[in-house]
Order: structure tokens, then C-alpha cells, then sequence
């Protein structure tokens, strides 16, 4: 049992959920996915449904977040981490190396990626401009981390992170919804491959990427992964991602004015008739 587990009635916040596993090195997923459940329903309740304030779910229905958020890179990161610079398909840190430093994305977009002893390669994650990558709490590193586009990204040294994080509210509550909206992408993510047609599964990944987007004056958002990294993502063939985004055209579901450039003409309509089944 791990050692933030006999605290948990003393504790009244997320908050100091977190920081009691983060300060132990404990934050492994499974073991307190139970707790942390609770305590974002207790959060929901209080917050009117909404997980935290950059995430989608905070939002009216048929509505997105506002592309421009503000991130504390300037404030507080730039001065414990160095800024790198990545090329596009660059490895940013490979699958079971030693967790040295905690990752935070400037600009860009990069994919997280495990690889089969087959070759068949399950893409984990795809991360964003104002998102944590890596957190160091494990020994190792989970995953192999590549930049998608070129990408910018403040690493942190463990100790250096630990002492800002223990000493800035601010900087411990944004670390606190980081974490709590990739569990909730993960659950959403189960779902979608346990359940989800491969539809709904493009459907919803395409919302949440919209979500996720700066959006032009003509409502279009940026797609710049190629359609081989969304069918390892969502644990599907390219032919059947092919397939369907051709169907979802087809439809007018979607404009495709090209390869990486979507525009969703009626996001209300595309939420309620695709996605009635996702959370």
C-alpha cells in the first residue's frame, strides 16, 4: 500500500492528495486511481461538473476553451529549467531511461509511444503547448516521447521542481490539474477502446483536438498528426481512419481543407449526433 493512502480521510482537497503522492513518488496510476475518482467527483459537484478550468468539460455544450490560455512558463519555470529546442520527429527522451527531469511544453505538439517487442507501436498520448510531458516521479521513464512538429520545451531538474512546486501554491494547483485531466483522458480513452465504434472514436478525437487548438477566423484547427499516429492512438488500421474521416466528409461532418487543416461546420450537431455516448 502506498504511503499517501493512510492520510486520505485526513484530507480535504485534491490538492493535498496530490502533493502527499507527488512528495513521496507514488503517483503510479493504479494504485490511487480509486481515490483520486472520488475526490474529482467531490471536485465536480462543487465546480458544477467542470474538472478544472483548462479543461474542455468546463465549457457550455457545443462550445470550446479558449485557444489562448496562459501558461506559467514565463513566471515561474523559466527560471528553474532550461529551454531545448526539438525538430520535428526528434526523440525528446526515450522509453526506460532514467527519470532525470520534468518536461514542460512551450510550443508544439509532441507523441508519446510505447513499441511492441513485435513492432507494433500503441501511441500513449499526444501532448501539448502549455502541457506537463513527464513528470519523474518513476525510476524510469513509461514512454518514448517525440516532438510531432518542432517543438520547445522547458526541462526541469527533479530537485529543482520539487522546490517550486513545494513552495508556490500556484504552481502545485496548475501541476495538480495536469494530472487530474490525464486521468480523466485515460478513463475517456478506455472507454474509447473498450467500447467506442471506430467512428466515435474518430469523432471524439477530433473534438478533443479542437479543444485542445488555436482556431482561425474561419474556424479551422490545425491536425498535425499524420493519420498512422491518430490509428495507434485510437488502436485502429490507417484504412479504417481513412475511412472514416472520407465518411465523415462525405457527411459534412467535417471539412478537410487539407490533409491538417479541419474545420467542423456545426460543433453542436457534430458533439450530439457522434457523440452521445462520450462523456
Amino acid at each position: 500500500m502506498i504511503q499517501c493512502i493512510p492520510v486520505f480521510p485526513k484530507l480535504q482537497s485534491l490538492e493535498m492528495l496530490l502533493m502527499q503522492c507527488l512528495n513521496t513518488y507514488m503517483l503510479n496510476g493504479r494504485k490511487i486511481i480509486t481515490m483520486l475518482n472520488l475526490l474529482i467527483q467531490k471536485e465536480r459537484s462543487h465546480k458544477g461538473g467542470c474538472l478544472s478550468p483548462s479543461h474542455g468539460s468546463c465549457y457550455p455544450k457545443g462550445t470550446k476553451k479558449p485557444a489562448s490560455h496562459k501558461t506559467l512558463e514565463d513566471s515561474f519555470l523559466s527560471e528553474v529549467g532550461k529551454l531545448q529546442a526539438f525538430k520535428k520527429n526528434e526523440v525528446i527522451f526515450w522509453d526506460g531511461e532514467v527519470s532525470r527531469a520534468v518536461y514542460f511544453i512551450v510550443s508544439g505538439v509532441v507523441r508519446g509511444a510505447k513499441l511492441l517487442c513485435d513492432g507494433r507501436r500503441q501511441v500513449t498520448r499526444f501532448a501539448f503547448a502549455g502541457e506537463f510531458l513527464e513528470y519523474a516521479h518513476l525510476p524510469q521513464v513509461s514512454y518514448t516521447a517525440e516532438a510531432v512538429t518542432g517543438v520547445e520545451a522547458r526541462i526541469i531538474s527533479i530537485q529543482s521542481f520539487n522546490e517550486t512546486i513545494s513552495s508556490d501554491h500556484i504552481l502545485r494547483q496548475f501541476v495538480m490539474n495536469s494530472v487530474l485531466n490525464e486521468l480523466y483522458e485515460t478513463q475517456n480513452r478506455i472507454t474509447a477502446l473498450a467500447r467506442l465504434t471506430a467512428q466515435e472514436r474518430v469523432a471524439q478525437f477530433l473534438y478533443n483536438i479542437y479543444l485542445r487548438s488555436s482556431i482561425d477566423n474561419e474556424g479551422t484547427f490545425h491536425l498535425p498528426m499524420q493519420r498512422q499516429d491518430i490509428a495507434d492512438y485510437l488502436g485502429l488500421t490507417i484504412e479504417t481512419v481513412s475511412r472514416v474521416f472520407s465518411k465523415l466528409k462525405r457527411e459534412n461532418r467535417i471539412n478537410l481543407l487539407s490533409s491538417n487543416r479541419v474545420v467542423i461546420p456545426d460543433l453542436l450537431a457534430f458533439k450530439d449526433e457522434l457523440l452521445a455516448n462520450v462523456t
